[in-house]
């Protein structure tokens, strides 16, 4: 899902800014537009002898992170490190002191990823429950930092809570119109506390395990209408539709955000809409609401821009290709291999009738060996083109846009787990 997204599997697939030290002003649409650059990639993290991260930066790794920051520094200008400080309590001086870089490696062991993204750091065989200690705040950490949005804790805690009053309902709520008027509801109220305005909201037949997409050029969700015709779904089931709907949202978010940020590079409305394609009503709002490439926020919609329109937009292509493209050759051969199947049955019930001539049988015989073997040569690639999948849906879940989007869905279960099931 992605602004337009690949479609999410049921089971396997805006936002005020936050505070910066200075009001930000309006940026007129006539103003010059300032090169937006990636992010580049974190040094990494230094490994103990058996494997595990050192909690301590050494001062090579110091040497690093301080590296990291110069080479970024159009982004992370002192204004936006004095921001990153006060919020890691430290002195808001703007300057790389081994303290700052220190006080974030004691963030980043410390945060709770699991409550803000439903998962932890996978290395090797072993899950930590934060970050791994760098000293260098990633986009995606400084997105922790200032949640926006609906990452809100709060915005998270009030959704889950109202899903949960929802499924109380759901069963008696006026059938289809009934749940349609309040996923319609449901969704209006989440657009409007995060200041993005409301999406078209179009209910229709999806493809199979497809329970819902953003297309962020016509700002329109579409959810699959057949989850509302279901009579008695259980509340889990109700509950994973309703998390859909908050991670399609946050899709539209997303391109409200990176709208903002390129209002508040310096592009015109034209410009903004040619480069992204993206809906001219929702290009309008974001204007009213610049984000500048040097802060927080800009920091965030940054990586979502390179990845879905800037530098990395191709590597963010090929990957979704590579998982669409991979998907529809497993889906051609289950199929021969139904086929497989379905022949094979014919031949053995031909056989065991015991009416075919001598010769016949050494025929039927002869096409058994070969479906045979045509079989084993076909469930050996489904095998090599799953493990393809299983690599290719993580990259997939790897782009900026998915893992958020999956991080905010992934807090909500979290939430729910936490706070709401029993």
């Amino acid at each position: 899902m992605s602004f337009q997204a690949v479609q999410k599997k049921q089971a396997p697939t805006t936002a005020p800014q936050p505070r910066a030290a200075a009001p930000q002003s309006v940026v007129p649409s006539t103003a010059k537009a300032r090169p937006l650059q990636p992010t580049t990639p974190s040094p990494g993290f230094v490994r103990e002898p058996d494997g595990s991260p050192r909690y301590q930066l050494d001062a090579t790794q110091l040497k690093k992170a301080r590296a990291w920051y110069v080479a970024n520094a159009a982004q992370y200008t002192p204004n936006v490190i004095a921001q990153l400080q006060a919020r890691l309590k430290e002195p808001a001086t703007g300057k790389l002191t081994d303290s700052f870089l220190q006080a974030v490696t004691i963030w980043q062991i410390n945060f709770d990823l699991t409550g803000a993204a439903g998962h932890g750091t996978q290395v090797g065989n072993v899950e930590y429950g934060g970050y791994l200690p760098t000293g260098v705040l990633t986009p995606e950490q400084v997105s922790r930092l200032f949640p926006s949005g609906l990452a809100k804790p709060t915005q998270i805690a009030a959704y889950a809570t109202n899903v949960e009053e929802l499924i109380a309902m759901w069963n008696t709520i006026g059938g289809y119109d009934g749940r349609r008027r309040a996923l319609y509801a449901v969704l209006k109220q989440q657009m409007e506390s995060v200041g993005v305005i409301m999406p078209k909201f179009n209910l229709g037949k999806l493809s199979p395990g497809t329970m819902g997409t953003y297309d962020s050029s016509d700002h329109e969700l579409r959810i699959n209408s057949e989850f509302l015709r279901q009579p008695q779904p259980t509340p889990s089931e109700i509950r994973e539709f309703l998390s859909t709907l908050y991670h399609e949202a946050r899709h539209a978010e997303q391109a409200f955000m990176v709208a903002r940020l390129l209002y508040g590079s310096g592009m015109t409305l034209d410009a903004i809409e040619r480069q992204t394609t993206i809906d001219k009503k929702l290009i309008k709002s974001a204007a009213t609401k610049p984000i500048r490439p040097d802060s927080p926020a800009g920091i965030v919609a940054n990586e979502w821009y390179q990845s879905k329109y800037g530098a990395l937009a191709a590597q963010r292509s090929q990957t979704m290709s590579d998982l669409n493209t991979n998907r529809m050759t497993i889906a051609n051969v289950e199929r021969t291999l139904i086929n497989i199947e379905s022949r094979r049955k014919t031949l053995e019930q031909q056989l065991q009738s015991g009416k075919l001539p001598a010769a016949e049988k050494t025929r039927v015989k002869n096409d058994l060996d070969l479906l045979a073997k045509q079989a084993r040569d076909m469930n050996n690639l489904l095998t090599e083109l799953n493990q393809t999948d299983v690599v290719n849906y993580q990259n997939y879940r790897n782009i900026p846009g998915e893992r958020d989007a999956w991080d905010v869905e992934g807090a909500l279960s979290t939430y729910y787990y936490r706070h709401l099931e029993k």
